[in-house]
Formats: C-alpha cells, structure tokens, sequence
C-alpha cells in the first residue's frame, strides 16, 4: 500500500514507473491499462483506490478474454467516463 498526499501525486508515478521498468503493466479495475501519469486519478476516481499491477509475461489477451470482460462491464450500469450505461456487444 502506497500513502499518497492529493496535493503531490508525483510518488505514484515515480512508483508506477519503477513497475514497468520490471515489466510490469498497471490497469485499473475495469481493465483499462494506464500510463503513470494517469495511475492517481484512475486509482481514486470511483473511491476503489486500486490499481492492478500484472507482470507482462502474464498478460494473453485473447478473444475469450476480450468478451469477459465486455460482459462483465456491460452488465455493470453507468461507467465513470461517460456516466451512460453501456450496452451489451455481443
């Protein structure tokens, strides 16, 4: 666990940074891979505080896995980005 001052997110993309020079990609909890620069705001925005680090050697996306996580978002109601529901992809 990261304590971070709001007023200074600099330390969560100096850490972030250290991540993926070990080959590790940060996502939120939506699957969205982030860049450090954007990890504080992805982390705070809908009060989660999280952000998923998974080693690239561990990451196959695949077309079953693409249509997981649309299923698992499109059930979910309004989204953070655009506060609509999304729709089912299928």
């Amino acid at each position: 666990m990261l304590e971070v001052d709001p007023s200074d997110t600099s330390e969560v993309e100096r850490v972030a940074v250290k991540y993926m020079r070990k080959q590790i990609r940060l996502f939120d909890t939506n699957l969205n891979i982030l860049t450090p620069r954007n990890c504080f705001e992805a982390a705070t925005a809908g009060g989660q505080d999280t952000i998923l680090l998974i080693p690239e050697a561990d990451i196959n996306i695949s077309k079953e896995l693409e249509a997981s996580v649309t299923d698992l978002t499109s059930n979910e109601g309004p989204t953070a980005e655009t506060g609509t529901k999304k729709r089912n992809r299928r």
